[in-house]
């Protein structure tokens, strides 16, 4: 059996839903954290859910989450549903019509979570740049967790 869970599929859905919230264009690193801190919205104080739940290894997920948002930006591309640039900050992205045409068709209650969760990501990141993202999830990273959440 296939799963699908944090499957390229899944993460490109992510991902234009992260885009389509933000509404500019985005490195590929503020993608990754902004998609890791929404899902672990709790665990940042940016919501009160965890959207995969809780557990004491979601950080080491942030690990391979950066290959992984790789290899969907490249198929995003190619079914052009995102735009890359070029800027002083490197290459960004940004959603096109089509894909936010996907966004706008996803109705399930993940999706609506996600994006209600992804709006308070995107003021929490507000005013900060990659190095202090990082620096913010390397804090969380480290902080011990409580075992009975």
């Amino acid at each position: 059996m296939n799963n699908i869970f944090n499957s390229t599929f899944e993460i490109s859905l992510r991902i234009l839903l992260t885009l389509y919230v933000n509404e500019k264009n985005m490195t590929k690193d503020s993608i990754v954290a902004s998609d890791f801190i929404t899902i672990y919205a709790a665990d940042f104080g940016v919501g009160t859910i965890n959207l995969h739940g809780v557990n004491e290894f979601n950080f080491s997920e942030y690990a391979v989450r950066r290959e992984q948002v790789s290899l969907a930006l490249k198929e995003l591309l190619l079914n052009e549903e995102v735009t890359l640039h070029t800027s002083a900050d490197g290459f960004t992205y940004s959603i096109t019509d089509k894909g936010i045409s996907i966004c706008d068709e996803m109705t399930t209650r993940y999706a609506a979570d996600y994006i209600n969760l992804a709006y308070k990501t995107k003021e929490f990141l507000t005013d900060k740049n990659t190095v202090e993202i990082v620096d913010i999830l390397n804090h969380f990273a480290l902080m011990p967790r409580e075992r009975n959440q």
